[in-house]
């Protein structure tokens, strides 16, 4: 009988290179922030919570985060796995794993201004995510996302592979 050869990072193709990022990527990761998203919705908008990036969605549901943070903990342990912490919205651009442009799966559109004045919200698989004063952690309607975009003031990144 024929014996198997052990895989060797030789034979991995490269695509699945995701040196220095501990993500689950591409269409299986988008699914996995799709899903996490969805069972955080219902939290409320609590910029006491912001360090949310290890909370399960239970806990978002039942304690609220803020922008950053429902972003952080879709980017955490329980999301994708890039981030083992909460990155505020000025920050999101440099933090690990991020790069510039709209992502294949998922965007996360940045107004980098600090304090109240910037904010973050998700797209993933053509469906919008955020925490926000008005409506706490929701999925967005279409009319939310072209009075953010008519904005002019985000900027689009997304995980690597993503």
């Amino acid at each position: 009988s024929a014996s198997l050869s052990p895989l060797t990072s030789a034979t991995l193709p490269s695509s699945l290179d995701v040196s220095g990022v501990g993500a689950t990527t591409g269409l299986s990761g988008a699914a996995k922030m799709l899903a996490a998203a969805k069972s955080a919705l219902g939290g409320a908008y609590n910029q006491g919570n912001h360090d949310a990036v290890s909370d399960s969605a239970s806990q978002i549901q039942q304690q609220g985060t803020d922008c950053s943070g429902f972003v952080s903990y879709l980017m955490g342990p329980n999301g994708i796995g890039d981030w083992s912490q909460s990155y505020a919205t000025p920050s999101i651009p440099t933090a690990p794993g991020m790069q510039s442009g709209q992502g294949s799966y998922v965007t996360i559109w940045n107004n980098p201004n600090p304090g109240n004045a910037g904010h973050v919200w998700i797209e993933i698989l053509g469906q919008y995510f955020e925490s926000s004063g008005s409506g706490g952690v929701h999925q967005m309607d279409q009319s939310e996302v072209n009075e953010y975009l008519k904005s002019g003031q985000y900027q689009p990144f997304h995980p690597t592979g993503m």
